[in-house]
């Protein structure tokens, strides 16, 4: 995944001048402080303002602070770029308190319940948990809504997550090397069962992932996790 690496590089580069700028102004202050004690003997300055000074100093910090927001934007913009090699479609629906996952192209829904009577880390509690069955090595286009509040759709594998807005759609893309089984979350205090709002994300090879697309259509294109056995799963690595 991508989104991490870019992140670092604005991270990294923005450490850099915020220690940079901390470094001048308090070396300033430093010699400030030191070069005009009171033991030296140094009269007080009679001057009030340094207008040169202080309007070159203001300009270079407008024209700084916007290049600086314009690079930073347009770095986290290319997080935001589609590939045109579009393979899967995944809308994913956000609701207090659980998670719905639609596969449009094959007109394939899953869902379950995310709120129950046993703590949220029982295989019991992960077995109802909504089931977000994806293929390796391919191109998957997640596109997010609310039904209601806000939500965050949080992958903790990607180090990635995204804001799920009600009456709006964010969508990215995303590719996975390797297959497994992964928890996501819901990563924006949503009300009173957001620490119970937890999917499944099983990671699959591509012909696996197809085989349990053709199974889900068979049974009617709905799998329920809550009440539903209907979930092929094939070998990890």
């Amino acid at each position: 995944m991508r989104y991490r690496h870019i992140f670092g590089q604005v991270a990294t580069v923005e450490w850099a001048i915020a220690g940079a700028a901390g470094f001048v102004i308090l070396a300033l202050l430093g010699f400030a402080v030191w070069h005009y004690r009171e033991g030296r003997g140094h009269a007080p300055s009679r001057t009030a303002h340094a207008t040169r000074i202080e309007l070159s100093y203001w300009a270079f910090l407008v024209v700084f602070a916007v290049g600086f927001y314009v690079w930073t934007i347009s770095r986290n913009a290319t997080e935001r770029t589609f590939s045109g090699r579009l393979e899967v479609t995944v809308n994913v629906v956000g609701f207090r308190w659980c998670w719905q996952f639609t596969y449009p192209h094959a007109r394939v829904v899953s869902t379950g319940t995310c709120i129950g009577s046993v703590p949220r880390n029982d295989q019991r509690a992960r077995s109802t948990q909504p089931l977000l069955e994806l293929p390796a090595d391919r191109t998957i286009r997640f596109n997010l809504s609310s039904k209601d509040v806000i939500h965050g759709f949080w992958l903790p594998y990607m180090d990635y997550k995204m804001y799920v807005y009600p009456n709006h759609v964010n969508s990215f893309e995303a590719r996975f090397t390797k297959t497994g089984d992964h928890p996501g979350r819901c990563a924006v205090f949503c009300g009173l069962y957001h620490f119970r709002m937890d999917f499944r994300a099983h990671l699959v090879p591509p012909a696996t992932f197809r085989a349990w697309l053709a199974t889900q259509q068979r049974h009617g294109g709905v799998l329920d996790a809550s009440t539903s056995s209907v979930a092929p799963r094939g070998r990890t690595s």
